[in-house]
């Protein structure tokens, strides 16, 4: 911090996890910021504004997710399958040594202020690129082993969000402090990059979850069969068409 005024971070480290592919073991995470404190401005008047603060950052922060092991070509044991040689052993999962850590850039610009030592406010506007993605398929029963874990596409989201707090009673000399707040986020992230590599998933999905894969789908999405409601003189649902991507 420079003169109550000027503020700067910066971070940097470096991550390594067996869940990812031996060639890509380790990843590097960053992140900076800076923000400027207006209200310690000679030319501010904060007798109605008392701190006004601009805030902005960008980083790649770290994210270890997914099952252990994936990455590793593992087999099961078939205590029923003994023969000469000893037990028996099933593939379970193929390996890929490729495997690359899910990468995330983070861009944010925020604005915080206090108006009359009563009302308060926070807001931020992220924007995201998360590039690549970390996916799990579905591979043909004939291939041995019905799961992959192999990087896929990428994700894009933008949003923003908010808390506004009002102090009912605000007596600081006495220590007490009685305030209400509310608090909003709104975001969209689309799917890119995936071509047709998760038809098959897609397809599969239909008999399975309501989730699908497909380049601008959305993460969030729910896809369904759109319905009428109960037929009252049956009991059964009235679907009106079956959607599919």
């Amino acid at each position: 911090m420079y003169d109550s005024r000027f503020m700067t971070d910066f971070s940097y480290r470096i991550d390594g996890s067996s869940n990812y592919g031996a060639n890509n073991l380790f990843t590097r995470t960053w992140s900076a910021g800076v923000a400027w404190n207006l209200h310690e401005e000679t030319f501010f008047d904060k007798r109605i504004v008392n701190m006004l603060k601009l805030r902005a950052s960008i980083g790649n922060p770290g994210l270890e997710n997914g099952l252990a092991y994936q990455s590793f070509t593992t087999f099961s044991y078939n205590a029923s399958q003994q023969n000469y040689f000893g037990i028996g052993a099933g593939l379970e999962a193929f390996g890929n040594p490729d495997l690359q850590w899910q990468q995330t850039l983070k861009r944010t610009v925020g604005l915080d202020a206090v108006l009359f030592e009563r009302l308060r406010f926070n807001g931020d506007y992220v924007m995201q690129k998360t590039d690549p993605l970390v996916a799990v398929i579905n591979l043909p029963a004939s291939v041995g082993t019905a799961l992959y874990t192999t990087n896929i596409g990428q994700q894009t989201s933008k949003g923003f969000n908010f808390l506004i707090s009002y102090a009912i009673i605000h007596q600081p000399k006495q220590l007490i402090n009685w305030s209400v707040s509310v608090s909003g986020k709104h975001e969209k992230a689309i799917y890119a990059g995936i071509g047709n590599k998760l038809d098959a998933m897609n397809k599969l999905n239909r008999s399975r979850n309501l989730d699908r894969y497909y380049d601008g789908g959305s993460p969030t999405a729910l896809w369904a069969v759109r319905s009428h409601g109960i037929d009252p003189s049956n009991g059964k649902e009235l679907f009106i068409k079956k959607m599919v991507p």
